[in-house]
């Protein structure tokens, strides 16, 4: 009697704690997000009024962040000066899914950061400018938009977690 209560209490307790890191990882999604943003708003800032290569920029910027974002941008800054290894959008994209793909980010992130890879690709100053700036417009949408989700989601999750091991108890009774 007393091991299958505390069964029944390890498998809802087990099932609510999965709901809540589901939960987590919509918050996590959001700072990735919004990091970005900071990253691409701080680019923007350097490349209006330093004058500086793009990808000395990023060698630049990357000194106040942290990682994974640290090594991406000193990564892209080194790659650029080797130029050996293709153009930008290759090593825009080869150095995203190296250094951030593996830190869980999203597909559909991923794929609209490498969008603006190619888009930055071969432009002047003025256009990298109204590209960076449309992009973090893009980013602020998409935070405006998980944050109004996240708590529907989060209480949704937490909910499902703590009712599938109530039916899994049930279930095992």
């Amino acid at each position: 009697m007393y091991l299958k209560t505390a069964g029944s209490v390890l498998v809802i307790a087990a099932s609510t704690w999965l709901g809540c890191l589901m939960g987590r990882e919509l918050y996590e999604r959001l700072d990735r997000l919004s990091t970005m943003k900071r990253i691409f708003l701080v680019i923007r800032q350097e490349i209006l009024y330093s004058g500086m290569p793009l990808f000395e920029v990023f060698g630049n910027v990357s000194k106040r962040f942290e990682d994974p974002y640290k090594t991406w941008m000193l990564a892209l800054e080194h790659r650029a000066k080797e130029r050996n290894e293709g153009g930008f959008m290759e090593i825009w994209k080869d150095s995203l899914y190296q250094y951030l793909g593996t830190h869980g980010w999203q597909k559909k992130d991923l794929e609209t950061l490498e969008g603006l890879g190619m888009e930055m690709a071969g432009m002047d100053r003025e256009e990298l400018v109204k590209v960076l700036e449309l992009y973090i417009e893009r980013l602020e949408w998409k935070v405006e938009d998980g944050k109004k989700e996240m708590g529907q989601k989060n209480r949704i999750f937490r909910s499902l977690g703590l009712m599938g091991g109530i039916f899994a108890v049930v279930l095992l009774l």
